[in-house]
């Protein structure tokens, strides 16, 4: 489902484009293809996916569109068509849209085949009293926790459902990769031990 912004990039491309035929005005095709790829963009960083099995199949859809807005701009200034001529093309359009989409969406395959594992970190430490916060737009809970012996923290993002009493959690092994960008540690998976009045402790894994 598309976001309130991302739906308006939409809909800006489609009117450019359709500025672009109705003129016609072969400049705003351009303009009108990069507004429809931009609000696919927005809506892949607002749903915070990392790959989306679908990108092969978008971008041919972009593809076609362009190419048949063009096609359509400049038949206002070419003789009529032989039909024959006209079929060979929109055949040739077809071939390289689907070949495009195959393409990306075995790419996309192979990409999602390799291990979500690979290159994972773990880091443990005392939850910060006062120091998580949680987004519930985003789902995203931030906290900080601190090494018990070097006294160092480190601020950890992690996307999912607020543990149970994560306030009283005795400590947290957070396990994902370093984020440069943000300067957190961003956590797909956390191990929470909290305190258990039958057995003196308690380890939950949350992913």
């Amino acid at each position: 489902m598309l976001d309130r912004d991302s739906a308006a990039f939409g809909v800006i491309g489609l009117l450019f484009v359709a500025a672009a035929v109705v003129r016609p005005a072969a400049v705003l095709v351009p303009w009108g293809v990069a507004s429809l790829g931009g609000a696919y963009a927005f809506a892949l960083v607002l749903s915070d996916r990392d790959l989306d099995p679908r990108a092969g199949f978008v971008a041919a859809g972009l593809y076609l569109v362009a190419e048949l807005a063009f096609w359509s701009v400049e038949a206002r200034d070419w003789p009529q068509e032989d039909s024959s001529a006209a079929r060979a093309r929109l055949a040739g359009m077809l071939i390289l849209g689907l070949a495009g989409a195959t393409v990306g969406t075995l790419l996309l395959a192979a990409g999602a085949a390799v291990p979500a594992d690979l290159g994972l970190v773990q880091v443990a430490g005392a939850l910060e009293k006062g120091s998580s916060s949680y987004e519930d737009a985003r789902d995203f809970l931030f906290f900080t926790i601190k090494d018990p012996k070097t006294h160092e923290s480190l601020r950890v993002r992690y996307k999912g459902l607020k543990p149970a009493n994560f306030e009283d959690a005795i400590s947290i092994v957070a396990i994902g990769q370093y984020d440069e960008g943000s300067k957190e540690f961003e956590a797909n998976k956390l191990l929470v031990k909290c305190p258990s009045k039958y057995q003196g402790a308690e380890v939950k894994e949350y992913s």
